[in-house]
């Protein structure tokens, strides 16, 4: 079995202090749609900050690529 090298995550960082949630997601669309989602006013005093990061494993780096 190979490992995958490279994934892509949301990572929610909340408000209230409780631990950052870190949603992996299939590809860039359904990573994206997530953070539509998450990025509804409703949520704004949940949340500190929405990214959408790529996790390299073999390198063991994180890349931002977008943040809400």
């Amino acid at each position: 079995m190979e490992l995958v090298a490279n994934s892509l995550m949301v990572r929610i960082v909340r408000r209230d202090g409780k631990p950052d949630e870190e949603q992996y997601c299939a590809d860039e669309q359904e990573a994206r749609q997530l953070m539509g989602l998450l990025n509804d006013p409703d949520n704004a005093e949940m949340y500190r900050s929405i990214a959408l990061v790529s996790v390299d494993w073999r390198g063991h780096t994180e890349q931002v690529h977008d943040t809400i």
